[in-house]
């Protein structure tokens, strides 16, 4: 009698093994558009979504913003009005580099407990309130939050004020004067397995199998990619790209930079590096979407073409600075822009496929070179200038682009 159960028991078995594996099928989640094939054969992961505005992502006017240098004691300030303590120390009409600021207040000795305020200008409301002790030392307090706030960038996110006030006894004292701030991203690193952090300028940029981004672009003109958050000078910016089938027309990084554009694709302002397949290498500066030159199209053994190459720039006011597959190129001096946006994009001069592949990018805050090449203790050896340094500028038939 057991051995003619066992099949009917195997069955259900199998039956309910069939269920349960399909049932976890099921609720996998799926990248978006996955398993399908663009044109050339590649799998399709996911996709950029567009920036459906990009003329509206210029910033007021910084100017009246600070970055302190590395080691500021908020003691070195004060009060820009008269006012009696607690009054707001730092970060004061500031800009703050990552998502949890300390907030620095003159100490009231008065007041057993502090709070602070911060507002958002964004949301028009309360980002979130502290309440504590604070940590004081000397006539310095400070509160330090656990809550991220947002940073600046192509949403029109990241722009604060905050204000303080002490606690006498059962009564909460009145605020003291508010003060603004901006708080920047530390920076990014993509290795494009999904679409986070990058918008796409114009036209399908999908996210392909094994991790590229891809784009086929508009012919007759340059279209493009950013990155949705806002960086300071001082950083490192580096990315691995490959071109296909396109010989002398640029491919691009953008920095410091804002990408608003007329129909040519081009940005509104801010630097280019481009580099193309036939082993030369352009740098510009954009003004109101016109690019100056600042080294023209010039030969380079470091390139390798039709294959992956890693172009990097580090910004290091008033110097940029470039490598291509970490290969010194040198400098050049320009400060006109030393905040924006990083992006990637290409030209596209007719109708034949030449697809731009991107497999890494990311953005660091140095005040060292990324690469050593040889020049004791970096001091931008004139021989180096790339705006004057010798080597023959080739001019392209069609500017390369």
């Amino acid at each position: 009698m057991n051995c003619k159960k066992i099949p009917y028991v195997l069955i259900i078995v199998v039956m309910l093994l069939s269920f349960t594996f399909t049932t976890v099928g099921a609720d996998s989640p799926q990248p978006q558009g996955y398993g399908i094939l663009d044109g050339d054969g590649d799998q399709i992961l996911d996709e950029l979504p567009t920036l459906s505005t990009p003329g509206e992502v210029e910033r007021p006017d910084l100017s009246k913003f600070t970055l302190r240098p590395e080691g500021f004691n908020p003691s070195q300030t004060g009060p820009s009005v008269d006012a009696t303590a607690p009054y707001p120390l730092y970060p004061d009409y500031d800009i703050v580099i990552g998502k949890i600021p300390t907030y620095y207040f003159a100490q009231n000795y008065g007041a057993s407990k502090y709070k602070v305020e911060v507002w958002d200008y964004y949301k028009g409301e309360v980002a979130y309130t502290l309440k504590g002790n604070g940590n004081c030392s000397g006539s310095i307090c400070s509160l330090t939050p656990t809550i991220n706030l947002k940073t600046s960038g192509l949403d029109g996110k990241g722009y604060y004020a905050w204000w303080v006030r002490g606690k006498f006894g059962d009564f909460w004292g009145g605020w003291s004067n508010s003060t603004d701030f901006y708080v920047f991203a530390n920076g990014f690193k993509s290795d494009f397995s999904t679409s986070k952090k990058w918008y796409s300028l114009g036209g399908s940029w999908p996210i392909i199998s094994p991790g590229y981004v891809k784009i086929g672009g508009f012919p007759y003109s340059t279209t493009s990619i950013v990155e949705k958050e806002e960086f300071l000078d001082w950083y490192v910016y580096e990315v691995t790209m490959k071109r296909k089938n396109n010989y002398p027309h640029p491919n691009t990084l953008y920095f410091s930079a804002y990408p608003y554009f007329d129909g040519s694709g081009e940005w509104q302002r801010g630097y280019a590096f481009d580099y193309a397949n036939d082993n030369t290498y352009m740098i510009r500066r954009i003004d109101s979407g016109v690019s100056t030159t600042l080294r023209g199209w010039t030969y380079t053994p470091h390139i390798k073409p039709f294959d992956w190459n890693k172009l990097t720039v580090w910004q290091d006011p008033p110097y940029l600075d470039f490598w291509i597959n970490g290969q010194y190129l040198g400098w050049v001096s320009d400060e006109t822009y030393t905040y924006g946006y990083a992006g990637i994009g290409f030209y596209r001069p007719d109708y034949s496929k030449s697809p731009l592949f991107v497999d890494r990018a990311k953005l660091t805050y140095s005040t060292g070179q990324p690469y050593l090449y040889g020049v004791d203790g970096f001091n931008h050896d004139p021989a180096f200038n790339l705006t004057t340094a010798a080597g023959d500028v080739i001019v392209k038939p069609d500017g390369g682009q």
